[in-house]
């Protein structure tokens, strides 16, 4: 950095001292985080994998958030209730498995798309109904079941950054 002070005296208004040269180095910390997770609930109806724009909202506020990681791995996990794929539906979705994989797959694809990170830092996966966190006998709880788990792996970026001066070529020392 090259930096002026200029000053006003008793006798001289605008002085300005020699220039101040010098090399900072700024050094963002950063703590390993083992895993963080997040269980979002996109808007799914029955039978549909689709993010609603409502969603697409939602998962850009979850973006600024994960900004402030340096990302290793991203897991997306899909869920179904265990509501049974009926026979007319049979042709977009085979079973809750691939239902469940389709959800993950586009929670995936767009918290990728937005972050900037590359296919091998991206997982997802369908498990369907296995891992229920509410009772599937009510709509209510079938709603919760229909989710999207999101575990992720790498660093928390602190926002504090350490400036260390490397080399003074001011001609003022104080």
């Amino acid at each position: 950095t090259r930096a002026f002070l200029t000053f006003n005296s008793p006798d001289q208004e605008n002085q300005q001292t020699p220039a101040a040269d010098n090399l900072f180095r700024t050094v963002v910390k950063s703590t390993s985080v083992p895993s963080v997770r997040f269980d979002i609930r996109p808007d799914y109806k029955p039978l549909a994998a689709k993010l609603s724009s409502k969603d697409q909202a939602f998962l850009d506020q979850l973006v600024e958030q994960l900004r402030t990681f340096e990302i290793d791995k991203l897991y997306a996990i899909g869920h179904t209730d265990n509501s049974r794929i009926a026979q007319r539906s049979l042709l977009h979705f085979a079973d809750n498995f691939v239902l469940s994989a389709a959800r993950a797959r586009n929670v995936a694809n767009y918290l990728a798309t937005a972050l900037n990170l590359p296919p091998e830092k991206v997982i997802s996966v369908g498990i369907a109904d296995a891992v229920p966190v509410a009772d599937n006998a009510t709509e209510e709880g079938r709603s919760l079941n229909r989710r999207v788990e999101l575990r992720i792996e790498g660093k928390k970026i602190d926002s504090e950054r350490i400036l260390t001066l490397v080399k003074n070529l001011s001609l003022i020392h104080i």
